[in-house]
């Protein structure tokens, strides 16, 4: 709880002391950040201060000035003087000129003559304190190394350092966190000032499947992407099938990675449209990334660094088509280019079946402008007026406002052609058998499927 006094901010402060614990409320008890249960802030020992604010800390740094001394209250100590030096979050406790220190015991003793490391307490702010809980309790990815951190894999080691996996990070430079992407994305330092970003891993899948046609496929594709594509997240399907019949078919999915929606779509546009609809989905607003796929798509290996890959790009991503220019082709928008009065020259599009944002809070947006510029100009032009509407409007925007990003995705994801489901072929990823025609293609995928359970298990 913070409350605005003046030019100060009276805040709810918690200590952290430099063995990794959290003092606590009761004498002698250490309070330990872990991913097993949420710690009960009344379990801690907690005190207010008035502290100030950013602005005012830089006009301290400018002036090579100090926090300097504070008279505070502190539960079973009584009123303290508590000086920073180092670092204004950093701070000691002094009380009849002996110094506060923090046992690895967890006892609380003021008997000493100097300021060493036990003697010194990190500021834990109420805020800092819900998103060190929050990073405890989610699975993160670190931008620098690019390696998945499982929340079991966190702890707050001795030196006030926060460790997710093996990367470690300073406390007291990197707290108060940045919370401008909250919760998906954090800024933290390594060595005091190296720095580097976690960001929230928790993928979803979705796809768009109505008729017999297009569930024939999703059936295919769901099994290759848990069989062979490795994936354990979630899958959400806009669909016209129930989630027990979708079970039935795709025995390698379990029934807690699976939902479903009714999709109402009536016709082909309403079908290729029905993607956005995630947009007003609260479920997928959870996750990172959020990743649309085509249901005529075979993974044929691990698709986690994609997905890594995918939820550290700088905006949405997709994988590009060479042979697709901007100037010419209507699936990738040239109509609508072109009625805009744009030359886009020699750049190349993209294939929007393999679609994703690293999350909905703050990519999402991106998502609502091609569905809003989709709609308005349909009812302006006719229902049919687009042939390949979605990927047609998600182009025309990259290229005007909003670059969707493809140097990374494209190398994971190869294009499927008729002869491709009678070779293995490049174990890139996946297989997007959008180039196979309409009547054979789930022929082909079945094909494609069984070389790759021969490649995977000779048997």
């Amino acid at each position: 709880m913070s409350t605005d006094t003046g030019s100060s901010l009276v805040s709810r402060y918690f200590l952290l002391t430099y063995h990794g614990y959290f003092v606590g409320q009761k004498e002698g008890s250490r309070i330990w950040l872990t991913s097993h249960a949420p710690v009960d802030q009344e379990s801690l020992l907690s005190f207010e201060f008035a502290t100030t604010n950013l602005s005012t800390e830089f006009a301290e740094f400018l002036a090579n000035a100090t926090s300097g001394r504070n008279t505070v209250s502190l539960p079973r100590i009584g009123e303290v003087i508590m000086t920073s030096k180092r670092h204004r979050l950093l701070v000691s406790f002094e009380k009849e000129s002996k110094y506060l220190a923090a046992e690895p015991s967890g006892a609380l003793i003021c008997n000493r003559a100097n300021v060493g490391v036990w003697e010194e307490f990190l500021l834990i702010s109420q805020a800092s304190f819900e998103h060190l809980q929050l990073i405890f309790s989610n699975a993160w990815i670190i931008s620098s190394n690019r390696k998945i951190v499982k929340s079991a894999d966190l702890s707050i080691e001795a030196g006030l350092q926060l460790k997710l996996g093996t990367t470690r990070f300073y406390l007291p430079t990197t707290l108060p966190l940045e919370s401008h992407f909250a919760p998906f994305r954090f800024q933290l330092y390594r060595d005091g000032w190296k720095f580097d970003e976690i960001l929230l891993y928790r993928p979803l899948i979705y796809y768009v499947a109505k008729g017999s046609y297009a569930t024939e496929q999703l059936f295919l594709s769901l099994k290759s992407l848990v069989k062979f594509g490795g994936f354990n997240g979630q899958v959400l399907v806009y669909t016209d099938l129930s989630a027990a019949q979708i079970l039935e078919s795709v025995s390698e999915l379990t029934s807690d990675q699976i939902q479903v929606r009714q999709h109402p779509a009536k016709d082909r546009v309403g079908f290729v449209m029905g993607r956005f609809s995630v947009l007003d989905e609260p479920f997928a607003h959870d996750h990172a990334p959020v990743v649309y796929m085509d249901c005529d798509i075979i993974y044929n290996n691990n698709i986690q660094s994609l997905l890594v890959d995918m939820t550290c790009s700088a905006g949405p991503s997709a994988p590009v088509e060479h042979f697709s220019r901007l100037s010419v082709s209507p699936s990738v928008g040239a109509e609508l280019l072109q009625l805009d009065n744009e030359r886009p020259e020699l750049a190349c599009g993209f294939n929007a079946g393999t679609f994703a944002v690293p999350n909905l809070k703050h990519f999402g947006y991106i998502w609502n402008i091609m569905r809003r510029i989709a709609q308005s100009f349909l009812a302006l032009h006719g229902r049919e007026s687009l042939r390949f509407v979605d990927q047609e409007v998600a182009n025309y925007l990259s290229y005007k406002y909003s670059p969707v990003y493809t140097h990374e995705v494209s190398k994971y994801v190869r294009w499927g052609w008729s002869e491709d489901g009678d070779r293995l072929g490049v174990l890139s990823g996946l297989v997007h058998f959008w180039g196979v025609d309409r009547n054979s293609r789930s022929s082909v995928m079945k094909n494609y499927l069984k070389i790759l359970e021969r490649h995977y298990d000779p048997g």
